[in-house]
């Protein structure tokens, strides 16, 4: 699931802190401009904040 930063301090702030785990898939390559790039063996187009499968509408991970 992607969320916005907003969207986990929201959610955070009705837990208690000491009960919740946070994984993040956060991708070295998020400061990269608007582009194609090979992740790995998979091809991909950053636009803006995302990035899609190379030629998909197929989010395949945050860039923000």
């Amino acid at each position: 699931m992607h969320i916005k930063n907003s969207t986990l301090i929201f959610t955070l702030d009705g837990l208690n802190i000491d009960n919740v785990c946070i994984v993040s898939d956060l991708l070295p390559e998020k400061g990269l401009k608007n582009g194609i790039y090979d992740l790995g063996p998979l091809k991909v187009d950053k636009k803006s904040d995302l990035f899609y499968v190379h030629n998909s509408s197929t989010i395949a991970d945050s860039g923000k």
